[in-house]
């Protein structure tokens, strides 16, 4: 089957992000398992490097939408292709002129590394997406690295990343969050490290919106610990299968290995999520209760911004930590499901509209 280009169809074509990118929707017909993969961006006989493939997903008429990010692009055009098929098409993006984000910052003259766990077509894990999302907020240039699993350790001591915590057997234990700043030649792991580092480095000025209000990092990892505390082992119990199934199968292997719930992941829920079993039931109950102690939390600050964010109006780190362990489940269970749907009906529906609000932040570099 041959792609024309003619069938490509643009939506959107004209929505700013940030003052220094504008996305792209574009439609193909969908052809099936078929990963499209970003080919060629050509301008005359130029080749453009500041583009990017935002995120893909299949649409409502059984085609295949992308998302672009365009920095620089004059009646450009992209040719995407079938992995599998070797079909493409190509699409050529309105005209338009804006400033790449490494020449927007005035802190930095390159971006930053951000280390990412490969698997899936979007990401998925929480604490990476702490980052990213401080990221995407304070408007930071970055490229991600993705690594998988097993690869994690040896990626670490490569880059000269320290351990976050240690094994039962006392090795070091090497994790993701990493990224890597060649502006300041630092290397930071654990998403706590690095919104601390994040905020000295690049703070409130101009494009960095602060994520810690003054004086109150104490007070944001407290909430993490209550946080934690009331939701993290329901959730993980919830999409524990979830995250394995959704890894490549290198990175599965180690997930598996590496998980220890005294029992296989299948056995973590009895029957399944929604087999409706005394057991499935008691995970679910232990999840909305832990939403719904987080739903009062937020209420005391009706009086300000209606308690939309911890600190009313204002989205803060705290913020951020509950945005990664949504989309955390709404990733791996899949924004269809009927397990995704049973989890935004809790509290009338404030979760979802919480993770809506993050959506102009999912932008992935």
């Amino acid at each position: 089957m041959k792609l024309l280009a003619h069938e490509v169809q643009p939506r959107s074509s004209n929505l700013p992000s940030k003052g220094f990118e504008r996305i792209h929707w574009c439609c193909l017909p969908n052809v099936p398992n078929a990963m499209i993969q970003r080919r060629r961006i050509e301008e005359g006989s130029v080749r453009l490097t500041n583009h990017r493939l935002l995120s893909r997903r299949p649409s409502c008429k059984g085609n295949i939408e992308i998302r672009i990010a365009t920095y620089l692009s004059i009646g450009c055009r992209l040719m995407v292709q079938s992995a599998i098929t070797g079909d493409s098409i190509i699409y050529k993006g309105p005209s338009s002129k804006v400033i790449p984000p490494s020449l927007n910052h005035p802190k930095m003259s390159k971006p930053i590394v951000f280390y990412d766990i490969a698997g899936g077509d979007f990401p998925w894990s929480p604490n990476t997406w702490n980052t990213r999302y401080a990221l995407n907020i304070k408007g930071i240039p970055y490229r991600t690295e993705w690594v998988e699993y097993p690869d994690i350790e040896p990626t670490c001591k490569e880059i000269d990343a320290a351990p976050t915590g240690t094994w039962p057997d006392g090795r070091p234990q090497y994790t993701f969050p990493v990224i890597r700043d060649p502006n300041t030649k630092l290397t930071i792991s654990d998403s706590d490290n690095i919104i601390e580092y994040l905020e000295k480095q690049y703070p409130d000025n101009g494009p960095s919106p602060s994520l810690i209000p003054k004086g109150s990092l104490g007070l944001i990892l407290g909430f993490r610990e209550g946080f934690t505390t009331i939701l993290e082992l329901p959730i993980y119990s919830l999409v524990a299968l979830a995250t394995s199934k959704y890894l490549n199968p290198k990175s599965e292997e180690y997930f598996r290995r590496t998980r220890d719930f005294g029992k296989e992941l299948e056995d973590v829920v009895p029957g399944g999520l929604s087999s409706g079993t005394e057991g499935s039931e008691k995970v679910w109950k232990s999840v909305q209760d832990g939403l719904d102690t987080l739903a009062l939390w937020y209420d005391k600050n009706e009086a300000e911004g209606k308690g939309l964010y911890l600190y009313g109006n204002s989205v803060s780190y705290a913020d951020v930590l509950v945005a990664g362990r949504l989309i955390w489940i709404r990733v791996v269970l899949g924004d269809k499901s009927k397990e995704w749907g049973r989890v935004k009906s809790f509290n009338g529906g404030r979760w979802e509209s919480f993770l809506n609000n993050f959506e102009k932040y999912h932008t992935i570099a």
